[in-house]
């Protein structure tokens, strides 16, 4: 702008002498069309470069005040409640500190201050900053006036998650009892919802246990997409076995437990006597929440609701079956869908428990059910609203080790849709894995943004399948000790919270 100038005054001086030149000629005319001429000539350059002047200055200082809001919205804020029920203390310090927070930015940038206060204004969720300066016009006294001010402002909001959906899809099998696991899934979870919570935002969370299969509340027995299994009781004896005598003493052993090897404690026992009493008594085979799968290729898809879920039975009786062994269902804690009372959420996390072995699917599904408009849940976004990012976090320690089963044999032996049946120890449930990476993608097509957090596990197959699973590579993590979990999920909590961007 320096150049411009110089060359403007040069020219200015040039037109000068010619104007001394046409002055002095007689010629009326002529001299006063170039004397009207030359003023025009002059006041629009002069009007130019002060404008382009004007508008670099105040382009600057807009820049500054951008950068000096941002630093304002996110500097930490920490200072006594000092009893005036404001969140963070006593507003005028509050102030204060986002002020200096600004100015040290703008500092820092290389802009003097001299002259200019930033001004800020607290609102509800947001910080509006404004700063003037005094800006001195290069032809400012040729045209009148010599200074004029200059303002800019800008507003930020508050970090916060704002409008986010969260479901937390965790592992809840028998592996997580081992070495203190579920504690830290506990501890881990509750701190995330204490992150949300704090923000202050509307943000609803839904938690999703899950093992082989997962639990619903028992009201929706009645729901349309929902098939009731019809409850029964059998009359059954059997021969109850009586130990006497002997000794026993308590033996360390080791056992497998969901593809992962924990040690316990057993009586063992010498020298007893048996003898068996018969018995008899009634086996009530009821509805406890607990629900399967629907069958391929339903059970990878949130639609055609036609296709019901069904119900499990708590137990039923090998009398019933015809097979040689009782069928017992195992369900982790119950699905809390989507809300905003995080006590109640904290409540239920505390309250998980363990059992069973793993079937991803089952989460996935479930995970997408919680967040998706309509049937089961309907999370319908309601008119006028903008609809909220959706997110799903999956947790678990191991690979899949069970699989949907439809063959004649597991159909008989009760072990197809809706049931599912274990593979042994030392296969892989490439069913179930495949189903996985389906489900994954189906999710992901749906606008849902997912997380994935492998927790100590060691097949590199499962850390792949959770790897691709996530939305990015930057969304799966992992977790190798009970301290890094709780750690990774106070990371998580942070990334959820929407990232401060300029509103005007």
């Amino acid at each position: 702008i320096e150049y411009t100038c110089i060359i403007a005054r040069i020219l200015w001086e040039i037109v000068m002498l010619r104007y001394s030149k046409f002055k002095s000629d007689e010629d009326g005319n002529v001299a006063m069309m170039f004397s009207a001429t030359i003023v025009l000539l002059l006041t629009g350059i002069g009007v130019a470069v002060d404008y382009s002047g004007m508008t670099r200055a105040r382009t600057a200082l807009q820049a500054q005040v951008d950068a000096g809001v941002l630093a304002a919205a996110t500097v930490e804020i920490d200072i006594e409640n000092n009893g005036n029920g404001n969140a963070f203390g006593n507003e005028e310090q509050e102030r204060e500190i986002r002020v200096q927070a600004a100015k040290e930015v703008i500092s820092a940038n290389g802009f003097d201050l001299q002259g200019i206060e930033p001004v800020l204004t607290l609102q509800e969720s947001s910080v509006v900053l404004k700063a003037e300066l005094e800006y001195k016009p290069f032809f400012g006294g040729i045209l009148g006036f010599d200074k004029m001010r200059i303002s800019a402002d800008s507003e930020s909001g508050l970090p916060k998650a704002q409008g986010v959906d969260i479901a937390l899809v965790l592992d809840n099998t028998d592996s997580m009892r081992v070495d203190g696991k579920m504690d830290a899934l506990k501890h881990g979870a509750v701190r995330l919802v204490e992150t949300i919570e704090g923000t202050g935002s509307e943000s609803k969370i839904a938690i999703v246990p899950f093992s082989r299969y997962v639990r619903i509340n028992e009201s929706l027995r009645t729901a349309s997409w929902f098939e009731m299994p019809t409850e029964f009781d059998t009359e059954v004896s059997w021969q109850q076995a009586i130990r006497t005598g002997g000794s026993c003493t308590r033996e360390t052993r080791t056992r497998t437990v969901d593809g992962v090897e924990e040690e316990y404690e057993r009586n063992v026992c010498t020298g007893q006597t048996t003898t068996y009493e018969d018995r008899t008594g009634t086996f009530e085979s009821r509805w406890r929440g607990c629900v399967g799968t629907r069958v391929p290729p339903f059970s990878e898809t949130d639609d055609a609701y036609s296709h019901r879920v069904p119900g499990l039975l708590n137990q039923v009786p090998k009398e019933h079956t015809g097979t040689s062994r009782n069928i017992y269902t195992d369900c982790p804690a119950e699905i809390v869908p989507l809300t905003t009372e995080y006590d109640d959420l904290k409540t239920k996390i505390n309250g998980m428990w363990t059992t069973d072995n793993t079937y991803l699917p089952s989460g996935l599904i479930w995970g997408q059910r919680v967040l998706s408009p309509g049937e089961p849940f309907d999370n319908t976004t309601p008119a006028g609203e903008t609809e909220k990012r959706k997110v799903m976090i999956i947790l678990t320690d191991g690979n899949n080790t069970t699989e949907i089963r439809q063959d004649a044999d597991s159909e008989a032996a009760w072990e197809a849709p809706p049931y599912i049946a274990a593979v042994d120890n030392d296969e892989v449930a490439y069913e179930a894995n495949a189903a996985t990476v389906r489900m994954c993608q189906n999710a992901k097509s749906e606008g849902i943004e997912i997380f994935t957090i492998a927790f100590q596990v060691t097949d590199e197959t499962t850390k792949d399948l959770l790897r691709n699973c996530a939305s990015s590579p930057e969304n799966a993590v992992t977790a190798g000790t009970n301290s890094g979990l709780i750690a990774r999920f106070e990371t998580l909590a942070e990334n959820l919270k929407d990232e401060v961007r300029l509103m005007r």
